[in-house]
């Protein structure tokens, strides 16, 4: 009886370190996307509701948005091991696009400590990516390179709901 419940507790531990592990280094994956993003585009200034207005209509004014060119193909990365990466059609994409550039879908606000489990990177015709967008199913996203019009990132349940929609 010992000699099991000892086994069982190897177990148990060898598998949860496997997963956070795991869940490190799916994490880590994006990171090389953020380094091509930052060379490429440069970072727009976190808006507060004060400036917001104001760093909204530069933004217009320079033709700004998310991604900052129009991309060739996106891919839904997935954190579960048991779940492969996807490639949305170029109608999701488009809506998802549309979604994540329209300030009224926001609100000011933000989480407390989102769990990102849904990862939609951007990419161009060569395969680099120029967009990337974390989902926390709570309502929290966070879109590289940034948009003032995102305000923090925080969306509105109902929009939420909606690319929740097109992704699933």
């Amino acid at each position: 009886m010992r000699k099991g419940i000892n086994i069982f507790h190897i177990l148990f531990c060898f598998l949860f370190v496997a997963c956070e592990q795991r869940g490190e280094q799916w994490y880590r994956k994006f990171d090389k996307y953020e380094k091509q993003i930052d060379k490429k585009f440069p970072s727009v200034e976190t808006p507060f509701p004060e400036h917001y207005d104001f760093l909204c209509m530069q933004e217009t004014a320079n033709n700004i948005s998310f991604p900052r060119i129009i991309p060739s193909y996106a891919v839904l990365h997935f954190d579960k091991f048991y779940k492969s990466d996807i490639h949305l059609t170029f109608e999701q994409m488009n809506d998802i696009i549309v979604i994540l550039n329209d300030t009224a879908n926001y609100c000011w606000g933000e989480l407390g400590t989102p769990y990102f489990d849904r990862v939609i990177t951007f990419h161009n015709s060569e395969g680099d990516c120029i967009g990337i967008t974390y989902f926390d199913f709570g309502g929290q996203t966070y879109s590289y390179p940034f948009n003032s019009k995102m305000k923090w990132g925080l969306m509105r349940t109902n929009k939420l709901y909606e690319l929740i929609r097109k992704i699933e």
